[in-house]
């Protein structure tokens, strides 16, 4: 699918995009050193840039990206100016996270406020939408280098992931507590974890230099490690999780294949992003409508579309056409377009 003229000049060829985020049938990518949020209309099929320059015309804008509330908000890579925009009438503002550093990684929503975690921030920013009150978080002292990869919601809890950070940042808002829990063996190791999601009450770990994906109980306060090396080794491996029907799914940047890991039957496996996400930093971000994944192109030229099927579980009730992984439906499951699974189906942009 090509993409509309209003794309024309919103991406370098190099390090686009840093996270992505799905809202009312339509996908967006946070901007890093590309000057527009792209936005993919999953209904239409149209594609649209909104440009960001008036928050952060640097490059290196921003690293991560939620919807809230009808809103979306991306995360200040370098800088201190948080994103926020409004689809419905399309305005766009930055809001000052200086009171908690400069320097984030990962944006999400809890409780009715707005979670940002620090990379080299001091602190974890907290911002109230309701009230426009921005406040800083003080973290555990065993932070250093570029703290946390990603934060997410885990049943009223934040939790982060530790990626030059020794151990996982927990935060209570309702006690407006902070604690670090260990989590892996390898706690010194540096740029561990790329990123973090929760599926069914648990917490689940992107490794990015870790050869494990980190499975975490908040309820038994317990912690697996499990070995993805049959998947991909290496530094870099994966940017981004997040999980459909209870399995989850981490986005290659240097792994040759997305992560597929399924809890219920403990099975791991791989599919191939594509003829247009080979090589390194293919992607930086990933997120599911439905069935169906979404993976931010970061050096990839293309925005990756995948329905993985079941990944080689067998279920007697899809027909052979859904089965295939490399066929792509859209939000009414009707087949758009079935290609072979050595390729698949992406947007250019």
């Amino acid at each position: 699918m090509h993409v509309d003229a209003a794309m024309k000049g919103a991406h370098k060829e190099r390090q686009k995009f840093a996270g992505i985020c799905a809202l009312d049938y339509k996908v967006y990518t946070a901007p890093f050193c590309a000057s527009k949020i792209l936005c993919v209309d999953l209904i239409t099929g149209r594609t649209s840039g909104i440009d960001v320059t008036s928050v952060s015309p640097d490059n290196f804008k921003f690293s991560g990206l939620c919807a809230w509330d009808g809103k979306l908000y991306a995360a200040p890579s370098q800088g201190s100016r948080m994103l926020c925009f409004d689809p419905v009438d399309g305005t766009i503002k930055g809001i000052d996270l200086s009171i908690a550093g400069h320097g984030f990684n990962g944006v999400c929503g809890a409780g009715g406020k707005i979670y940002v975690a620090p990379s080299f921030a001091t602190k974890v920013a907290c911002y109230s939408p309701s009230t426009g009150e921005v406040r800083g978080i003080g973290m555990p002292n065993n932070c250093a280098g570029s703290k946390y990869g990603g934060i997410c919601e885990c049943n009223g809890q934040v939790y982060a992931a530790p990626y030059d950070a020794h151990k996982m940042l927990h935060y209570d808002p309702q006690s407006d507590r902070v604690s670090a829990i260990k989590i892996c063996s390898h706690a010194s190791q540096t740029a561990k974890f790329s990123c973090i999601c929760s599926s069914q009450g648990k917490l689940y770990l992107a490794p990015h230099n870790a050869d494990f994906l980190v499975c975490y109980d908040p309820v038994a306060r317990t912690a697996q490690e499990i070995d993805i090396t049959p998947i991909a080794t290496g530094s870099w491996k994966f940017s981004g999780i997040c999980s459909v029907h209870g399995r989850l799914y981490a986005a290659p940047s240097n792994s040759p294949q997305f992560l597929c890991y399924d809890p219920a039957v403990g099975s791991l496996s791989g599919f191939n992003p594509g003829v247009a996400a080979q090589g390194h930093f293919k992607f930086n971000g990933i997120c599911a409508l439905g069935a169906i994944l979404f993976a931010a192109p970061y050096d990839a030229q293309m925005l990756g579309m995948y329905e993985p099927g079941l990944c080689g579980r067998e279920n007697s009730n899809e027909s052979p056409e859904r089965k295939k992984s490399g066929a792509l439906y859209d939000v009414g499951a009707r087949c758009l377009q079935t290609v072979s699974s050595k390729s698949s189906p992406q947007f250019a942009i």
